[in-house]
């Protein structure tokens, strides 16, 4: 009996060990988790959105889940998605039309599919491509939904916001 008794502790010592363990990963993951933003532009402050990416970037796969974020004086609604991508980078290549500044100073690419809930809707998936750029400092994301269009993203709502202050389309169509 006082062998089993032991072995018990041992048992509910591992778990609980076992249980910390998970606990300190998850903080970590959280803890190197980032945000891209866009602006969903649609003429007008009260038809535009806010957008946002939160990824776990690593060195050769991410993984992100979008959003849209209830900014006052926006539009919003509760469509939300996952992305899942593998580095692509040496074998890429920038397609003729998209805008310059996608294909300067490319630091990584990766594809992979995305998976979206529209707010009412139906799930659809989309093949997409995540082209990370760096230029004059400043890292910007450009989310390409595979043949269809091209959009700019950032690290803040803010850089969003101020490059594009009038609110206009700044997607590029194929």
């Amino acid at each position: 009996m006082g062998h089993d008794r032991k072995r018990t502790r041992a048992i509910g010592a591992l778990l609980a060990s076992l249980l910390l363990l998970s606990l300190g990963s998850a903080g970590a993951t959280a803890k190197d988790a980032s945000e891209w933003h866009r602006l969903n532009p649609n003429g007008d402050q009260q038809s535009s959105e806010h957008e946002r990416l939160t990824c776990r970037e690593g060195a050769t796969s991410w993984t992100c889940t979008y959003d849209k974020l209830p900014d006052a004086g926006f539009s919003w609604n509760a469509t939300t998605g996952h992305f899942s991508g593998r580095d692509v980078t040496d074998s890429w290549t920038c397609p003729e039309w998209f805008p310059s500044e996608a294909c300067t100073g490319v630091v990584q690419v990766l594809r992979g599919v995305a998976v979206f809930l529209p707010d009412g809707g139906r799930p659809f998936t989309v093949g997409q491509e995540y082209i990370i750029t760096r230029d004059a400092g400043q890292t910007r994301l450009f989310v390409h939904w595979i043949d269809s269009f091209v959009c700019p993203w950032y690290r803040t709502f803010d850089e969003a916001l101020a490059a594009n202050p009038t609110f206009d389309v700044d997607c590029t169509f194929a």
